[in-house]
């Protein structure tokens, strides 16, 4: 399936309330797979995911212990780092909507296979978390020096 199919009736389907038409637009979907094996990619990206819930596509931990340690990082209290994130996030929220405004109907002679697009998301993910990670653990282990100096 090509990948501007996909994106053009998640378009199509954020566009719509209704739940007659919604179920139509899936079908419609789920006909145009002509290898089976999308099926299973397509199912993943409908629900917002590139991968099965039971995968660790996640960082492995705590939202309180990334905020706390992000904290620390910039001599600040987590709940000030809590405020700054939240603020962060609406001001992503207010720049997609912009974005999403001003976009442009993906042009259907864009000749991109769905497993390509999927495979180089969770590459991507898993770099970006790999690198997130890192950092926290750094930040963590530089603390731990500062601590272990000051006592």
């Amino acid at each position: 399936m090509e990948f501007a199919r996909l994106a053009h009736t998640f378009e199509e389907l954020e566009g719509t309330s209704s739940r007659l038409a919604l179920i139509e637009l899936l079908t419609q979907l789920f006909r145009a797979i002509e290898r089976p094996e999308e099926v299973q990619q397509v199912c993943y990206l409908v629900q917002g995911r590139v991968a099965p819930f039971y995968v660790a596509l996640e960082m492995g931990m705590a939202e309180t212990s990334v905020t706390r340690s992000l904290a620390q990082a910039y001599h600040t209290t987590p709940e000030q780092m809590e405020t700054a994130l939240t603020e962060s996030t609406a001001q992503i929220h207010v720049v997609d909507r912009e974005a999403q405004a001003r976009s442009v109907t993906l042009d259907a002679r864009i000749d991109v296979e769905l497993s390509s697009v999927t495979d180089r998301a969770n590459a991507r993910y898993r770099l970006a978390i790999d690198h997130l990670r890192r950092i926290v653990e750094e930040l963590q282990h530089q603390q731990r020096e500062l601590d272990l100096g000051a006592s």
